[in-house]
């Protein structure tokens, strides 16, 4: 029953059901024997999934071709995240740091991060220190986020009180 692109994320949830990214995204239920196919028509944003990734309290976050989705897995709700001044942003990369902190990547609009404690967006661009727009890969280590650009790495560290975030771009060499 699962057709569609390449798989594009995967991940295994607390209740023991199986999230894949495909065309659209499939929940499995090897217990129930059950398979769930969401698409456009169910609410997601666009049905090409680049990336998952299991929130907290009941939360699954989608990286589709066009955006964000949030689908709150206790009341069925699919939410798709807005982005004041961004419309149709490609997600390329999504993860949640050590301290809670959900980044996603776009494909030409920069890099944001999600406080968990007030849900406040904060967006990192060529103007704080970002090396490109465009974002392949993200990945924390020891703290700090390490954002892979166009043009080379861009490495994020926590600051303090007056300057949050620390930004430092290397080129490609």
């Amino acid at each position: 029953g699962i057709s569609g692109w390449n798989a594009a994320g995967i991940f295994e949830d607390g209740e023991g059901q199986i999230w894949l990214g495909r065309k659209g995204l499939y929940v499995m239920n090897e217990e129930k024997g059950t398979i769930k196919n969401l698409t456009q028509q169910q609410g997601l944003g666009n049905d090409r999934v680049n990336y998952l990734l299991e929130g907290s309290n009941g939360q699954v976050w989608i990286g589709t071709a066009t955006g964000i989705d949030v689908i709150d897995t206790k009341d069925g709700t699919i939410k798709h995240l807005q982005v004041k001044g961004v419309s149709n942003f490609e997600v390329a990369g999504l993860i949640k740091d050590s301290r809670g902190n959900t980044w996603f990547g776009t494909s030409g609009n920069g890099l944001f991060m999600i406080s968990p404690e007030d849900g406040k967006l904060t967006k990192f661009t060529l103007a704080n220190g970002l090396a490109n727009m465009v974002i392949y890969t993200i990945n924390e280590r020891d703290g700090s986020i390490y954002a892979g650009t166009g043009t080379g790495l861009t490495v994020i560290t926590p600051g303090n009180e007056k300057n949050k975030w620390q930004l430092k771009s290397y080129g490609k060499p």
